[in-house]
């Protein structure tokens, strides 16, 4: 089949859509990629397209004749809007949004509710996660719970340089308040646990201030293989998610998780916890983990990741989606 991806370049969205594609090459299907904005990482793709804004939606149904599916990501503005109208192909539409507490979460289930009513005349849409079906077939007829998959050739166990000598916990990701990072800290500094965060962005100059001789906050992470796998336990406190890559690269590398309730799809208490928004709430969680066997727990995830969440799995369920509009 001949696949036309579309969706807004930035972020895990732009890891997934490469992910899939790359995969779906493998099976045997021509895929191209579309987008408004131009991204190293999918200009290695064939058939990478720069559209200007604001005539995306005429340039995409003109691209989209020459192919048998139009697969949007998201909506990323506006114009995208009007494709189910327009649209002469069948469409699939994959909906990224974070789903959780706080006033984060309610944006995006409303988001997520704004764009499932929208794109009502799309043949199939594809949720990542539990909460975003549930809200999505309020709406829509032809829907599919398909998550994140993860690459497990990059993300694996391997000798690290530690961080520090002793047990780690670990955050990788946005310094965003929707993350909760400064909760994690917290918690860890109540507790008296080493942290090291990687990551970037709005709050980094403030998480930056709460470093001390425990808390290590490294900015921008090259290597998150070598991230992973230089700490023990992986947590992941954001109050809105949807189906994080960051979790499946922890558990891909072999470590155990904590992820607050929006993120409790991809957890089992093999390989994982639970816990809520605050930072009680989160050492405590942390401090159960510890009296555990975590590294058995973080081989219990490397085997889960395997058997069920690899980009392999994943692009055949969507393979299988495309079959039924043939």
């Amino acid at each position: 089949m001949k696949i036309l991806m579309y969706g807004r370049l930035i972020g895990g969205i732009a890891n997934h859509i490469y992910a899939l594609s790359r995969e779906l090459k493998k099976l045997g299907h021509e895929v191209d990629i579309i987008s408004q904005k131009e991204i190293s990482l999918i200009k290695i793709m064939d058939g990478f397209y720069y559209l200007d804004y604001p005539s995306s939606s005429k340039k995409i149904v003109k691209i989209a004749q020459n192919y048998d599916i139009l697969h949007v990501h998201n909506c990323a503005t506006s114009m995208e809007l009007l494709l189910p109208s327009l649209i002469k192909i069948p469409l699939v539409n994959t909906i990224h949004v974070a789903i959780g507490g706080k006033i984060y979460g309610k944006i995006g289930f409303e988001v997520t509710k704004t764009i499932a009513k929208l794109y009502s005349k799309a043949n199939i849409t594809i949720a990542l996660s539990n909460k975003s079906m549930e809200i999505t077939k309020k709406y829509q007829r032809n829907v599919r719970l398909i998550p994140n998959g993860v690459d497990v050739e990059e993300f694996k166990p391997k000798k690290s340089t530690r961080i520090f000598d002793d047990t780690t916990i670990g955050y990788l990701g946005q310094l965003r308040r929707e993350k909760n990072v400064e909760s994690l800290v917290k918690a860890c500094k109540v507790h008296g646990f080493n942290l090291a965060i990687g990551g970037t962005g709005p709050l980094y100059k403030k998480i930056k201030a709460m470093e001390d001789k425990k808390i290590k906050v490294l900015g921008f992470v090259k290597d998150a293989v070598e991230f992973y796998n230089s700490i023990d336990i992986f947590v992941l406190p954001s109050y809105a998610e949807n189906d994080p890559l960051t979790v499946l690269e922890a558990m891909a590398c072999g470590k155990p998780v904590i992820t607050t309730e929006c993120i409790k799809d991809s957890i089992k208490d093999e390989f994982g916890m639970v816990c809520g928004y605050d930072a009680s709430s989160i050492g405590e969680a942390i401090s159960e983990m510890l009296k555990l066997d975590f590294q058995k727990m973080g081989k219990n995830a490397r085997k889960y990741v395997l058997k069920h969440r690899t980009w392999n799995v994943c692009a055949k369920r969507v393979e299988d989606v495309y079959r039924l509009l043939k």
